[in-house]
């Protein structure tokens, strides 16, 4: 009698659930639903609009996601969607940040959202296609919390594959802007040893 009880409450921990999400309610590790995989950009003189057609690119995720990034000193667009593969632990940090939040969520929604300074982002899992931009779900909001903060969310795959040319471009100019400093660094030292050259072996 004892070792049933004791498998049992083995087969109760083993198959218990991860702190539950609310509007995750459906999500899973092992529970894959198909997400619109698109892109719209506008800036630099590129337009790219592909998140609206009848048939839109899929991928397979156990949830999905979609962005919007805002730029307030200079007018662009960029929008983007896709797959998540998320973790049981990353889950429950959404979870514990949910629970320690002074905002409140929206318990009937399927869509979690956090709004930041520079983007805002959504998550969902709830059926095929959550994350198609015409949906109009219920949704819960966090402004102040940085709910989904331990999310990755990997948008260079979608430069590569939509705009490979954009990609490598910003790809050049972030290379330029990290080692500006270094290169001006570099000359700096190069001129400083020439006064001491021309100082010591030229007096």
């Amino acid at each position: 009698m004892n070792l049933l009880i004791l498998i049992l409450l083995l087969g109760c921990a083993y198959g218990a659930t991860p702190a539950m999400v609310p509007e995750l309610k459906t999500w899973a590790e092992d529970r894959y639903v198909q997400c619109v995989h698109c892109m719209d950009y506008d800036r630099n003189h590129i337009s790219l609009f592909g998140c609206k057609p009848r048939r839109p690119i899929l991928c397979n995720g156990n949830a999905c996601f979609m962005r919007f990034h805002k730029e307030l000193q200079r007018p662009s667009v960029m929008y983007t969607s896709g797959c998540l593969n998320l973790t049981t632990a990353e889950i429950e940090t959404i979870a514990y940040a949910q629970k320690h939040s002074n905002e409140t969520g929206n318990s009937n929604g399927t869509l979690l959202c956090e709004l930041a300074e520079l983007t805002d982002t959504c998550i969902c899992s709830n059926m095929d296609k959550c994350n198609f931009i015409n949906l109009s779900p219920d949704f819960s909001e966090y402004n102040q919390t940085a709910i989904l903060a331990n999310v990755e969310i990997n948008e260079l795959n979608h430069m590569k594959m939509f705009l490979p040319h954009e990609y490598r471009r910003l790809s050049y100019e972030h290379f330029l802007s990290q080692n500006l400093d270094y290169i001006s660094n570099y000359w700096l030292l190069c001129l400083f040893a020439f006064v001491l050259y021309c100082l010591f072996f030229h007096s």
